[in-house]
C-alpha cells in the first residue's frame, strides 16, 4: 500500500481514535487504513464500538495495513501532505514521509483486524425516523444525569423511549421531548455519548438500528455502537406534578455562584440544606446555622418546605439550563422539578431527608 495525503485530514480522522487506550491485545492500539480509488479510509475499533473515517488521498498502491494509533497521529502532526508506504504484510513497519522526515509506524497484518459490533444478517437494519441534529440536541442536553458505574446497567446511558430523550442515575433525571418519535426503544452507553454527538452533528447524517447496535452514516463515514441489552425503568410516574405547589423563579449564574462557595464547605455526603428566607433560597453548608449562602428568588404557590439537595446534582443541573427556570417543590421528599422556557425539556432531583 502506497498512499499520500493531507496530514490534517489524517490527524482529524485519528483524532477520536478507539484505539488510543493501552490494551492487552496489541491490535487494539491499531487503526486499520485502506487505500482505495481516491480515499483512504481509516477504522479504528474497541470490540464494543467501531469508528470509521473516510478523507480524500492519492493513491499510488492500492491496498490495506494496520498502524500503531498513537504513533501515526503523532507523525501526522506535520504541516502539509505526507506519504504512507508498507511494500507487503511482511514488513513490520508503515513508513510515513514527507520530504527527509521519516518515520517508522509499528504494522500489523490487516487480516488480524478484528471486527466491531455488527447488524444481524438476516434482519436488516431500519432507519431511526428523528433528526440527526435533533437528537444530538436532545443528548447533549440530558446525558449529565446519566448513571456512572452503576450495577443497573440499563442506568449508564441514555434511553430513547419513543419522542422522549432520557437519563438518569436514580437519584436525578432528565428528559428531553422531541417532534418524532422512535418505534424501538435504544439505550446507549454512556461512553459511546460523545462519539455518537460528534457522528450525529456531520453532514448527511443517518440513524439506523437493529435489535443490538445504533449506527450513524454520514458524509465522512460512520460510528457504529452495541447498544445496552436491558429494560429502562418507567420514569413517566416520577413526571407528575402537582397544581397549587410553591415554586421559585432562578437565575443559573447566582445559584452556580452560591453552590461554588457553599460546596467548599459541605462534607463528602455532599448534601445541602434548601430553606426560604426573606426573597431568598438559603443553601446551608451543614445541620447548623452557622455556614449558608443566599440565592435571590421569588416565591409563588405556597409556603417552602427545609429538605436537603445535592450540591453537585444541582450544580450539573444548573450548568445544563443554562438560563433562568423554575425550580417546582412538590414537598420535602418528592422529586423536585425544573423548568425553563424550553417546553420541550424537564429535569427532576430527588431530595433528601435532614
Amino acid at each position: 500500500m502506497k498512499v499520500s495525503v493531507e496530514s490534517r485530514r489524517l490527524a482529524a480522522a485519528l483524532q477520536n481514535s478507539l484505539a488510543d487506550k493501552t490494551s492487552p491485545l496489541p491490535i487494539f492500539e491499531h487503526v486499520l487504513l485502506e487505500a482505495d480509488g481516491d480515499h483512504l479510509t481509516v477504522t479504528s475499533c474497541d470490540g464494543a464500538r467501531e469508528l470509521v473515517a473516510t478523507i480524500e488521498a492519492e493513491v499510488h498502491t492500492p491496498g490495506s495495513t494496520t498502524a500503531h494509533s498513537r504513533k501515526l497521529k503523532a507523525a501526522a502532526t506535520m504541516d502539509g501532505g505526507i506519504t504512507l508506504a508498507r511494500e507487503s504484510n511482511a514488513v513490520p513497519d508503515l513508513k510515513v514521509s514527507q520530504g527527509r522526515r521519516r518515520f517508522s509506524v509499528m504494522a500489523l497484518s490487516p487480516r488480524d483486524y478484528p471486527t466491531g459490533p455488527k447488524f444481524d444478517d438476516d434482519k436488516p437494519p431500519t432507519r431511526v425516523p428523528v433528526s440527526a441534529m435533533e437528537l444530538a440536541e436532545a443528548i447533549s442536553r440530558v446525558q449529565y444525569a446519566a448513571g456512572k458505574g452503576d450495577v443497573r446497567q440499563y442506568l449508564n446511558g441514555v434511553c430513547v423511549r419513543s419522542a422522549d430523550v432520557v437519563a438518569t442515575d436514580g437519584h436525578r433525571m432528565s428528559v428531553f421531548t422531541m417532534s418524532a418519535a422512535s418505534k424501538k426503544d435504544i439505550l446507549i452507553p454512556r461512553d459511546s455519548l460523545k462519539l455518537l454527538l460528534t457522528a450525529l452533528r456531520e453532514d448527511d447524517a443517518v440513524v439506523m438500528m437493529d435489535d443490538s447496535c445504533l449506527e450513524v452514516q454520514h458524509a465522512a463515514g460512520r460510528f457504529r455502537t452495541q447498544m445496552i441489552d436491558g429494560r429502562y425503568p418507567d420514569y413517566k410516574q416520577l413526571l407528575r406534578v402537582q397544581e397549587g405547589v410553591p415554586e421559585v423563579r432562578v437565575l443559573p449564574g447566582t445559584l452556580l455562584q452560591s453552590l461554588g462557595r457553599v460546596s467548599a464547605f459541605v462534607g463528602q455526603h455532599r448534601m445541602a440544606r434548601i430553606e426560604y428566607q426573606d426573597g431568598s433560597l438559603a443553601i446551608y453548608a451543614d445541620k447548623t446555622d452557622d455556614t449558608f449562602d443566599l440565592v435571590p428568588a421569588e416565591l409563588t404557590g405556597g409556603e417552602w418546605p427545609d429538605f436537603g439537595i445535592n450540591v453537585d446534582y444541582l450544580s450539573e443541573l444548573a450548568h445544563a439550563i443554562g438560563k433562568p427556570f423554575r425550580w417546582v417543590c412538590p414537598g420535602p421528599v418528592t422529586g423536585q422539578f425544573f423548568f425553563s422556557d424550553d417546553q420541550r425539556v424537564v429535569d427532576v432531583i430527588q431530595p433528601a431527608r435532614l
